[in-house]
């Protein structure tokens, strides 16, 4: 794939996303997946779309910026710190622009932990890329 058709995916993603978060008439799926009074915790679909959505954008966030492999770690942090920025971003502008969207931590949460499992994952496929690439030139 070439970085070009990487970067567009990347910014039709972006809009997509954007899109998406700010529609009036989208309503959250707050059905129960899990749910423990002893943790004190609840998940619903909505915050499992969250944590697939903004996963996804750190992936796409590395693979259209991951070349050094000598500062590997610096852009890894740099991708979850954008993709949970813009997450952040994406809410509050539902608090200040949409009259019928509302600011949700538990989203910026969700949202945060998508990008963190995104980049996990991105990292973990990376290793089994260059072991791959090992074991067959041995």
């Amino acid at each position: 794939m070439t970085n070009s058709l990487r970067l567009r995916l990347l910014i039709g993603y972006l809009f997509a996303l954007g899109f998406l978060s700010s529609n009036p008439w989208l309503i959250p799926d707050s059905h129960r997946v899990f749910e423990s009074a002893t943790l004190d915790l609840m998940i619903t679909w909505d915050l499992i779309d969250h944590t697939i959505a903004y996963g996804f954008l750190t992936v796409l966030l590395l693979s259209a910026a991951l070349r050094d492999r000598k500062r590997r770690f610096w852009i890894i942090a740099l991708a979850v710190l954008v993709s949970g920025t813009i997450g952040l971003s994406i809410e509050l502008g539902q608090f200040w622009l949409a009259s019928t969207r509302q600011f949700s931590w538990h989203d910026a949460y969700a949202n945060a932990i998508g990008s963190f499992t995104g980049a996990l994952l991105f990292w973990m496929c990376a290793k089994v890329v260059v072991w791959r690439d090992v074991i067959a030139g041995a």
